[in-house]
């Protein structure tokens, strides 16, 4: 199983980013039909992919914590 993450829809595709900064163009229609862009995916071996709940959150509130230190007065 392996990891990635949703960087952006371009028409019918999703675009995923690897830690490895690599990326991979797939069909949205093969991602959980509730994907969203930021949120972290398992890749498993058996070719399904599942949303990542607990990996999504941790990442979206490391980015609020840089946004609000970017920000900060």
């Amino acid at each position: 199983m392996h990891t990635g993450i949703i960087d952006r829809f371009e028409n019918r595709f999703a675009i995923i980013e690897y830690k490895d900064g690599s990326t991979k163009v797939m069909k949205k229609t093969r991602l959980p039909s509730d994907a969203q862009i930021g949120d972290q995916l398992f890749f498993h071996d058996d070719h399904s992919i599942t949303i990542d709940t607990m990996g999504t959150a941790q990442l979206k509130k490391e980015i609020d914590t840089l946004a609000d230190d970017l920000f900060e007065e």
